[in-house]
């Protein structure tokens, strides 16, 4: 006896009354679904970025009551967490600006993503005050700094001279500031954006 084997049609595709098919296609997120998953994500992060900065400061205060090879151990775990830390911020940073995007488009959004960005540059403006204000007051010791590196150069130089053994070497690690052992944490991290900011008119 022949069996009757009927044709499978996938779900994307619905008979019409005259045989034809129409193919369904995928439902296009809209706005609004999207704000709702950028903020998911936001939020997802936010909790993300309180763990990170509590492992930074554990590792960090494993690595300052540590020494020798312990230290030496901890540096790629610091590094590591620094660097998630980071991306993280910056990933959050584009959240915000892709959620200002998207709500704009919504009715009454585009009202909102000008307030939001007039808080946003309000907000770095103060921030950008305090940073300066405490950096001005690093001036002075830091300039006592120099001054006391400089005169201990001179120092070297004569103690060179009269006992024909070179100083220069350990002089230079004496006055050195930044030393790799204390180069990480909070303080790479201000130092390198510094180093990468720029004087704008």
């Amino acid at each position: 006896m022949a069996l009757s084997v009927e044709r499978f049609s996938p779900p994307s595709a619905v008979a019409r009354g005259d045989g034809a098919r129409d193919v369904v296609r995928p439902a296009v997120p809209s706005d609004r679904d999207n704000v709702i998953n950028l903020k998911a994500e936001r939020a997802h992060l936010d909790v993300r970025v309180v763990f990170l900065k509590r492992r930074w400061h554990d590792v960090e205060r494993q690595y300052r009551r540590a020494d020798g090879a312990e230290r030496r151990r901890l540096v790629p775990a610091l590094d590591a967490v620094v660097t998630e830390l980071r991306e993280t911020q910056l990933r959050l940073q584009e959240l915000e600006v892709e959620i200002s995007r998207v709500s704009a488009d919504e009715p009454g959004g585009l009202a909102v993503a000008e307030r939001c960005d007039e808080q946003l540059a309000e907000e770095l403006d103060s921030l950008r005050l305090e940073i300066l204000s405490k950096l001005a007051e690093c001036a002075e010791p830091i300039r006592r700094y120099q001054r006391l590196a400089e005169q201990k150069s001179r120092l070297a130089r004569d103690l060179t001279s009269r006992t024909g053994r070179d100083r220069g070497y350990a002089n230079y690690l004496d006055c050195s500031l930044l030393r790799k052992p204390e180069y990480f944490g909070h303080l790479a991290f201000v130092v390198e954006y510094l180093k990468s900011a720029r004087v704008v008119t």
